[in-house]
């Protein structure tokens, strides 16, 4: 009998007075939810303890992405993920968290390490011949996205990280994405 490592719930979040929104994982394809970041949060999953201590348990180094660096080795070891999609965790969300802020530096070392996880993760796929075309656009796409939406925060870091990563991600993505980005640095300046 094969048991679990990992149990992954869905959750609701709380933010502020009553904002409610139900986060679902990525139960289609285990590595797009492991690149995403949906296979679920520190707080709504369930971990099977003997098989954290097998690949080293928490990596208490990283200052974010530690939930994620964990199911990437339980996933190299081929743990079991199991999926429950009924929401079974009340998420109370504050704005100043272990993966979110307003401080550069934090940002930067957030973005850098769930950059470097991304990188690991391409690699392993790569050494193990199932990185495919599909995979390639999901992780350029994913990593756009989510270094994109957060330039305003690190403008000079974000413009290198993407450049130096040689991201393909479509052009009107990339135009929506720098319209954005000029929208809200306009109301910055306004603000």
């Amino acid at each position: 009998m094969h048991i679990w490592s990992v149990q992954v719930f869905s959750c609701k979040k709380y933010k502020g007075a009553g904002t409610k929104k139900v986060v679902n994982p990525n139960n289609n394809s285990v590595w797009k939810g492991l690149i995403s970041s949906k296979l679920g949060i520190t707080s709504a999953n369930l971990w099977n303890k003997e098989k954290l201590n097998l690949v080293g348990g928490w990596d208490e180094s990283l200052s974010s992405s530690q939930e994620y660096d964990l199911l990437f080795r339980l996933i190299q070891a081929e743990s079991k993920i199991c999926f429950d999609m009924t929401p079974s965790a009340l998420i109370h969300s504050l704005d100043d968290s272990v993966s979110k802020s307003n401080d550069q530096a934090r940002v930067e070392k957030i973005l850098n390490n769930l950059v470097n996880l991304r990188m690991r993760i391409k690699e392993y796929l790569l050494e193990k011949g199932i990185y495919d075309d599909e995979l390639s656009q999901f992780l350029d796409v994913f990593l756009y996205n989510h270094l994109i939406t957060r330039k305003i925060l690190a403008p000079k870091f974000v413009s290198e990280k993407i450049k130096s990563l040689h991201l393909r991600a479509p052009w009107k993505l990339r135009l929506k994405q720098n319209i954005k980005y000029i929208i809200k640095k306009q109301l910055m300046n306004f603000g």
